[in-house]
C-alpha cells in the first residue's frame, strides 16, 4: 500500500512540475467537460451545436504548471574568505647544555679465567 501511495504521489508531483494541458469545454457558460490535451471537435457533445464564433459552446485550453515555486533562485552571493587573526607567539626555550659522556674502559691485568673445565668441553669441541 505504501508503494502504491508513493508512486501516485511521485506521479502527481511529476505532473505538476512538468505541467499538463487541460481543455475545458463550456456549454451555455457552464463547464460541461474536462479533458487532458487539446481535442479538436466541430460539434458540442452535450447540445450538438457548432463550436466557435457566437455559438454558446466554447473551448479553453489551460496549461497547468508550477511556475514560481520551483524556479532556481539566482542571488548574487559574495563569499568572503574567512579571516583568521594569527598572532605570533614567541616561545623562549631554555637551552640545556648537553653533557658529553665519556666511555671508560676498564683495563684489567688479572690472569685469564682459569676454570677447572677443560677448553674442549667449554667450547663443545669433541674431536677424537
Amino acid at each position: 500500500m505504501k508503494n502504491v501511495f508513493s508512486i501516485l504521489l511521485a506521479l502527481l508531483y511529476l505532473g505538476t512540475t512538468n505541467g499538463f494541458a487541460l481543455q475545458v469545454h463550456y456549454c451555455m457558460d457552464k463547464i460541461s467537460g474536462l479533458s487532458l490535451g487539446d481535442t479538436e471537435q466541430k460539434d458540442c457533445g452535450k447540445c450538438g451545436m457548432k463550436k466557435g464564433g457566437e455559438a454558446c459552446c466554447k473551448d479553453e485550453l489551460k496549461f497547468v504548471k508550477l511556475n514560481e515555486t520551483h524556479k532556481l533562485q539566482v542571488d548574487n552571493y559574495q563569499l568572503q574568505p574567512p579571516v583568521i587573526d594569527i598572532t605570533t607567539i614567541h616561545v623562549l626555550l631554555a637551552v640545556v647544555p648537553v653533557v658529553e659522556s665519556k666511555t671508560i674502559r676498564v683495563h684489567s691485568h688479572a690472569p685469564p679465567d682459569d676454570s677447572p673445565v677443560s677448553r674442549n668441553i667449554r667450547y663443545c669441541v669433541f674431536r677424537i
